[in-house]
């Protein structure tokens, strides 16, 4: 049960990122893009490899838009890959992207990252 509701959410989250990457693809320049996860022994990373699997089998055909999982140290990490535009996508724990939209908790420092976006959680 629980692979099949993991099977659905990473189902609606290409759904949803094709429908946020597809624009006019007559003519689209090839896009790659990064995708933050965490380390490879846990659940992000497997999860992360298989979104960006599923990218380049349906959307880099036609629409030439890639995606690469990166292995990394967690979602304080991936806030910080997000912010310099190392990634273009992470894999984050639900606190984490709060700390960061309001810039708080461990990510004060930094101040509120306004330009996050959400697809789904896990």
């Amino acid at each position: 049960m629980k692979i099949k509701k993991l099977f659905f959410k990473m189902s609606l989250a290409i759904f949803g990122l094709s429908l946020l990457l597809t624009g006019n693809v007559n003519g689209a320049e090839e896009r790659n893009y990064l995708l933050a996860t965490a380390s490879t022994g846990g659940t992000y990373y497997p999860v992360g490899v298989a979104i960006s699997t599923l990218t380049k089998v349906k959307l880099q055909p036609k629409q030439k838009i890639g995606m690469s999982a990166i292995n990394s140290a967690g979602s304080g990490e991936n806030i910080k890959l997000l912010r310099d535009n190392e990634a273009q996508f992470a894999i984050l724990q639900g606190l984490y992207g709060y700390y960061a939209w309001n810039g708080v908790g461990p990510l004060k420092n930094d101040g509120p990252q306004k330009d996050l976006r959400s697809v789904t959680m896990l």
